[in-house]
C-alpha cells in the first residue's frame, strides 16, 4: 500500500528526498487513497506524482467525430482526461509536484523537474 511505502521513506530517509511515484491517477475519486497518504511525506521530502498519458485518449479527443457513437467515446475521454488533470492538481495543492507526460518525454521531463528543484532550493 502506499501508506506502508510513504511511512517506510519517511522513517528510513532523514535527509530531504523527491519522491518520485510513477502511477495511474485516474481521478481524484479514485486516487484518494494515493492523495491522501502523499501527506505522510510532506514536509520533509517532496512527492513528484507522474503519469504517463493515454496515447488513445489524447487521439479519441484530437479526432473529429464521424459517427455520434464517436461524439460519446470522444465526450468518455475528455471526462477522464479532466478527471486525471483535476486530480494533479490536488496533488499540487497538498504540496507535491505532478507530471503528465508521454513515454517519450518520461526521461527529459523527470530530469528537467529534478533540476528544477534543485535551483529553486526545494530539497
Amino acid at each position: 500500500s502506499y501508506a506502508r511505502a510513504f511511512q517506510f521513506v519517511a522513517s528510513n530517509s532523514k535527509k530531504r528526498s523527491l519522491v518520485v511515484i510513477l502511477t495511474d491517477l485516474v481521478d481524484k475519486d479514485s486516487s484518494k487513497e494515493l492523495i491522501n497518504t502523499l501527506k505522510l511525506l510532506r514536509p520533509r521530502h517532496l512527492p513528484l506524482v507522474v503519469t504517463i498519458g493515454d496515447r488513445d485518449l489524447n487521439a479519441a479527443v484530437s479526432e473529429t467525430p464521424k459517427e455520434i457513437k464517436d461524439v460519446f467515446t470522444q465526450s468518455a475521454a475528455e471526462e477522464i482526461i479532466h478527471g486525471r488533470e483535476s486530480a494533479l492538481k490536488l496533488v499540487e495543492s497538498i504540496g507535491g509536484l505532478a507530471l503528465d507526460v508521454t513515454t517519450q518525454t518520461l526521461a527529459p521531463r523527470l530530469l528537467e523537474t529534478y533540476l528544477r528543484v534543485k535551483e529553486r532550493g526545494l530539497l
